[in-house]
């Protein structure tokens, strides 16, 4: 509600999630590549290691090998890539941070990587995303009857209200102090 009150009855620019983006983009599953999985090595993070409050839960994470994760460059995840639930529960955000690195992903999981260049914070697009604001836009595009789904496309396509850079931050700082409250 408070992202609601500060953005979206007010006349901000309204800017494609894939023009403030890098990459965005999804991984596979290893076994697709003949590869399975390992008791131990590189991280590898699904939906199910994603807490409702976008934060992670390991204690049931997979693992790959370093030559796997070779082969799925295209999903090796960075410090600050935002990953987005694509199918299933489709919704679920998180964000990487530096212990979770080395890490790669699978199909299910979209991964935002924002433009350094720009001045967008990361931590006020996760919260876009898991604003009431944003599931309005995924529920009406969602496919699929017995696993819902959305495509990169859609994702690129989401419509995403661009405050300013000190508006972002003050956005960002109020969801870190609320997330500190609720723990």
């Amino acid at each position: 509600s408070r992202f609601i009150e500060m953005f979206e009855n007010k006349e901000y620019p309204i800017v494609l999630l894939g023009e403030i983006s890098e990459v965005i983009t999804k991984g596979t599953t290893p076994t697709t590549l003949g590869y399975n999985f390992e008791n131990s090595g590189i991280k590898f993070i699904k939906i199910e290691n994603i807490r409702e409050d976008g934060k992670f839960n390991l204690k049931k994470v997979m693992y790959i090998s370093e030559e796997c994760n070779e082969k799925m460059k295209r999903s090796q995840l960075q410090k600050d890539d935002i990953l987005f639930s694509i199918a299933g529960a489709i919704g679920k955000s998180a964000m990487i941070t530096e212990e979770l690195i080395p890490s790669n992903t699978n199909q299910a999981l979209a991964i935002i990587r924002l433009l350094s260049n720009k001045k967008i914070d990361n931590r006020y697009i996760l919260e876009t995303l898991k604003s009431d604001y944003l599931k309005r836009q995924y529920n009406s595009l969602k496919q699929g009857i017995a696993q819902t789904n959305l495509s990169l496309k859609n994702i690129r396509e989401f419509q995403i209200p661009l405050p300013t850079y000190n508006e972002q931050c003050e956005y960002s700082k109020f969801a870190t102090k609320i997330d500190k409250l609720k723990f």
